[in-house]
């Protein structure tokens, strides 16, 4: 008798959950992010993060391909924001004078928010490849070499990548070596000017001295023109 009564209590107990509204999940924040590339001196990221809740703490954390250190950069000025509002913060990175970073460089990003109740928020990991302003960059690799290049240099190129993917072969083979980071990267600007431009700083009476065809600014980032070496060709 009490399993028949309390099939039918079952039954309604059931019906009144299945009609009740279902909790409200929190909806994870959405990360925005727009750099400006003030080259060659600054990178400067900026986030808008809906409605995260209370925010106490932001942190941009990055590291550039190849060098393997995860840095953590924080905005100069930083208000805690209040729940029910978005989150807006600017980070600089400096890029030139005050730490030099090379063009070429692959930015790879995350924001970091630390809440009032001590909860950190990871935004998605995103990629940036700092390249000068103002031109249309395009790339071409295999699987030792990426070249970045502008305008219409796709055939040199196409070179460098055959030249250097050769050359590695036999090198290799002849010190039975490998490079530990590929695809090495390479920049190749339309004149020694454009890339003294990219250069660290050097004295005037250095560069005035100077005919610059290439150099190595990084383990695997290299500079290059299509220019002959040793013209005074700056154009």
């Amino acid at each position: 008798m009490r399993r028949v009564l309390l099939l039918p209590v079952l039954a309604l107990f059931v019906g009144l959950l299945l009609g009740l509204p279902a909790p409200a999940s929190a909806q994870s924040p959405e990360f925005t992010t727009t750099i400006e590339n003030e080259f060659p001196q600054f990178l400067r990221f900026r986030l808008t993060a809906t409605d995260p809740g209370g925010v106490t703490d932001v942190s941009l954390r990055y590291r550039i391909t190849g060098s393997g250190t995860l840095a953590r950069a924080k905005p100069e000025a930083f208000e805690p924001v209040p729940a029910g509002s978005d989150a807006r913060v600017e980070v600089r990175i400096s890029t030139g004078t005050l730490g030099y970073v090379p063009v070429g460089s692959e930015f790879v990003y995350h924001w970091e928010l630390v809440l009032e109740d001590g909860t950190v928020l990871e935004g998605e990991s995103d990629t940036f490849v700092y390249l000068p302003p103002g031109e249309e960059w395009h790339s071409a690799e295999n699987d030792f070499m990426r070249v970045y290049y502008h305008g219409d240099r796709e055939s040199i190129a196409l070179r460098y990548l055959e030249a250097a993917e050769r050359t590695y072969a036999r090198m290799g083979r002849l010190l039975q070596t490998e490079l530990e980071i590929v695809p090495v990267k390479t920049v190749l600007f339309a004149s020694e000017a454009d890339l003294e431009d990219a250069q660290p700083n050097r004295s005037e009476v250095y560069d005035a001295a100077t005919f610059l065809c290439g150099s190595q600014v990084a383990n695997n980032i290299i500079f290059v023109i299509d220019r002959s070496c040793g013209t005074r060709d700056r154009s």
